[in-house]
């Protein structure tokens, strides 16, 4: 497993900035990826996962349409980083640091397994969230090299070390695929973050 480094503040953050009005209002995004588990009535296969928007989960089937089901997405092929970059963990005043851009669509499938495996294995012990049903959200900063190459991914620090290199993981790997819009002049921080969700 790739060492994640120690604490690195890009801007300090007071506490109060993570207050219970950005959960909730995550909670009610319509546009957030919630992922569900499902057995078809009467088969005899394993449960898989279904990712969708979370309106999409609220309407009928009629009112889903294809871009609201991140289900079958391309698995994401994850490596380890590059010598020249890093992943630590950090805070940062997340509302002041430009949005990342990002092309391409996240596996959600993929990392909501993975998220799933940690919380079933004990790997991850979070307040109130179970392998049955998990609601994380995880900030993250990122510097942007002019090619659109990440070279830096600092992390909001989840209190689990495998969730917080599996983040870091899947931004190096994003960028690598070209889902990271390029920057036209110098390296810049941009701040975005990933939730994963099973209910």
């Amino acid at each position: 497993m790739f060492a994640v480094g120690t604490a690195l503040v890009l801007a300090l953050a007071p506490a109060s900035l993570q207050t219970a009005d950005r959960a909730e209002s995550a909670r009610n995004n319509p546009g957030k990826v919630v992922c569900r588990k499902s057995v078809q009535t009467g088969s005899i296969l394993k449960q898989r996962i279904l990712c969708r928007t979370q309106g999409s989960w609220n309407g009928s089937g009629v009112e889903r349409r294809i871009e609201d089901d991140y289900s079958y997405e391309n698995a994401l092929q994850v490596d380890q980083p590059a010598p020249d970059q890093s992943i630590s963990i950090g805070t940062a005043v997340w509302e002041k640091l430009p949005a990342l851009n990002l092309r391409g669509r996240l596996p959600y499938t993929q990392l909501v397994l993975a998220v799933d495996e940690l919380l079933k294995k004990g790997e991850c012990k979070l307040a109130g969230q179970t392998e049955k049903s998990f609601d994380i959200e995880v900030r993250f900063a990122v510097r942007v090299a002019p090619g659109g190459r990440a070279t830096q991914v600092v992390v909001s620090d989840t209190g689990c070390t495998a969730l917080n290199t599996m983040v870091g993981l899947t931004i190096f790997a994003r960028s690598k695929r070209g889902d990271i819009e390029p920057e036209a002049t110098s390296a810049r921080w941009f701040a975005g973050a990933m939730n994963f969700t099973l209910r």
